[in-house]
C-alpha cells in the first residue's frame, strides 16, 4: 500500500474517542490552520475514526478506514501507513476502531511541542502546542467528566485550548460523530458533522452549532414520532426539547407551531405564529404556503 506524499500544514490538536455505553465514535479538533475539517478528520459508522495531522497525509484517512473495514487493528494500521511513507517523520496520526482500540504516531521531526496519548476508548495528539500541559489537561478532564459524550468531547477540546492550545492561536475546528451501527448509506451513519473554517473562537462556535444541530435532530424525531408512529406525547416532548435548546430560532418555532396545528392545538400554534410574525412578515406568508400544500 502506497501512501501519497501529500503535505498539508494542518498543525493542530485532536481527539478520537468511543463512547463505551453506546459505541458512538468521534474525531474532532482545532487548529490555527484554515479549515481543519477538510484535512484532518475521517470517520465511518461501525468502522472507526482517524485524525491525520502535522504535515498531514490525507491518504492516511482514506486508506486507514479501508484497513479498519478489513478488520486490521489500529496498531497494525499505523505501522502499515507509516512504514510506507517516506515522510513519516513529519506526520502525526491517531486511529480508533469501533471496539475502542487506539494507536498513534508522532514523527520525530514534528514541530515541537508534539506528542500523543493513547488509552482504551480515547486518544489525543497535538503538535506546535503552546506548552506541555495541553494534552495532560485534556486527558484529565476527559477521564473525570460525566457530561454527555459529544459535549464531553467539545469541552475536552476547550480545556486544551484554555491550557494554551495551538501556539499560533485559534482559527478552525471540526467534529465528526458516527453511530455505532450502519443505518444504510454512508451519510446516514453520521450523527454530527460540524465545522468552523475561520472564526476567532472556533470551539465556542462548534458548541453553539452542536446545540442547534441537537435541536434540529429533536425536531426530526418529533416529526417521526407524530407523523409516522402516531405518538403525540413523544412528539411534543421532542419539540419541547428543541424549543428549550433554541427558543429564538424561527424554524424551530415555525415547525413546532405546525405540529401543534396538526394536532388540533390551534390556539397554541397561533401563539407561536404570532411571535414569528412580530419578527418578520415572511413567516405568515410561509405559513400560508405550507398550509396550501395540504
Amino acid at each position: 500500500m502506497n501512501c501519497i506524499a501529500m503535505n498539508n500544514h494542518a498543525y493542530t490538536f485532536s481527539i478520537v474517542a468511543r463512547d463505551p455505553e453506546t459505541g458512538v465514535i468521534c474525531v474532532g479538533g482545532t487548529s490555527q490552520w484554515f479549515a481543519y475539517s477538510t484535512l484532518v478528520p475521517f470517520i465511518e459508522a461501525e468502522v472507526g475514526a482517524i485524525a491525520t495531522q502535522a504535515e498531514c497525509n490525507l491518504s492516511y484517512g482514506t486508506e486507514g478506514l479501508l484497513l479498519l473495514k478489513q478488520g486490521k487493528l489500529p496498531e497494525d494500521i499505523v505501522s502499515i501507513l507509516v512504514n510506507n511513507d517516506s515522510q513519516k517523520d513529519i506526520r502525526q496520526l491517531l486511529v480508533i476502531d469501533n471496539k475502542g482500540n487506539t494507536a498513534g504516531h508522532t514523527g520525530k521531526n514534528c514541530v515541537e511541542l508534539a506528542n500523543h496519548y493513547l488509552e482504551k476508548d480515547f486518544a489525543i495528539a497535538g503538535n506546535i502546542l503552546a506548552n506541555e500541559t495541553v494534552i495532560p489537561t485534556m486527558k484529565d478532564f476527559y477521564k473525570t467528566s460525566h457530561l454527555p459524550f459529544v459535549l464531553k468531547i467539545i469541552k475536552t477540546l476547550q480545556k486544551g485550548q484554555e491550557a494554551g492550545g495551538d501556539l499560533r492561536g485559534k482559527r478552525s475546528a471540526g467534529l465528526l460523530i458516527a453511530e455505532s451501527k450502519k443505518s444504510g448509506q454512508y451519510w446516514q451513519g453520521i450523527q454530527y458533522n460540524l465545522r468552523i473554517d475561520d472564526h476567532p473562537e472556533p470551539l465556542q462556535e462548534i458548541e453553539r452549532l452542536y446545540t442547534i444541530a441537537t435541536a434540529y435532530q429533536d425536531m426530526n424525531r418529533g416529526d417521526n414520532a407524530y407523523y409516522e408512529e402516531k405518538n403525540k406525547e413523544a412528539a411534543i416532548k421532542y419539540y419541547q426539547k428543541a424549543h428549550k435548546l433554541c427558543p429564538e430560532d424561527p424554524i424551530v418555532k415555525f415547525w413546532y407551531a405546525k405540529l401543534l396545528w396538526d394536532m388540533q392545538e390551534k390556539e397554541k400554534a397561533q401563539l407561536l405564529l404570532e411571535e414569528l410574525k412580530q419578527t418578520a412578515s415572511q413567516w405568515e406568508v410561509y405559513w400560508d404556503r405550507v398550509l396550501a400544500t395540504e
